[in-house]
């Protein structure tokens, strides 16, 4: 397989996960968990891949988010 047909592949099967979870009994909270990890790693890659320079700017918003959210759930 070339390169490009492989990652049309992964995107397909990623996709109909994606689809079928709610359907295969996935917990709802534990896909969005695992959601919100993939766009901030996607988000560290990124920032790591292109500048080379490690920055924890964006985990402080994603602390400070769940600081608050675990504060009002209490």
């Amino acid at each position: 397989m070339t390169g490009e047909r492989w990652g049309r592949v992964v995107w397909l099967v990623g996709l109909a996960i994606l689809l079928a979870a709610p359907f295969i009994g996935l917990y709802p909270i534990f896909m969005m968990k695992a959601l919100c990890y993939a766009i901030f790693a996607c988000a560290f890659n990124l920032l790591l891949g292109y500048t080379g320079l490690l920055s924890f700017g964006h985990a402080a918003f994603m602390g400070s988010a769940a600081y608050a959210t675990g504060w009002l759930v209490r």
